[in-house]
């Protein structure tokens, strides 16, 4: 899949489904964004979401975590912070959200 035919859904609530591939742009003024995910993200094939990036459009520091699966990023953590501005893309790999780039 190329990046381009990745759909941007904007969204400021505290919570969201990522339900199928996209870049996710929060808007809100929230701290806390809880993205609800399948508990055992799926590998590729599958049809749930398998990439994601989400990106903090908002004034302050965004806490990201999941219901019942944890993130990877050098290690398995329950929660990852994006920091206003920044962004983080996801990948699943049947066991975790992977942290594939942070910025």
């Amino acid at each position: 899949m190329r990046a381009a035919d990745l759909p941007v859904v904007s969204f400021s609530r505290s919570t969201f489904k990522a339900s199928k591939d996209g870049v996710y742009v929060f808007t809100g003024t929230t701290s806390t964004l809880t993205v609800t995910a399948d508990s055992s993200p799926g590998n590729w094939g599958d049809d749930q979401a398998n990439f994601i990036i989400i990106k903090n459009r908002g004034s302050g520091s965004l806490t990201v975590a999941t219901a019942g699966v944890n993130f990877y990023d050098t290690a398995s953590v329950a929660t990852l912070t994006v920091a206003a501005g920044g962004l983080v893309q996801l990948v699943a790999d049947g066991t975790f959200w992977c942290v594939v780039a942070k910025a």
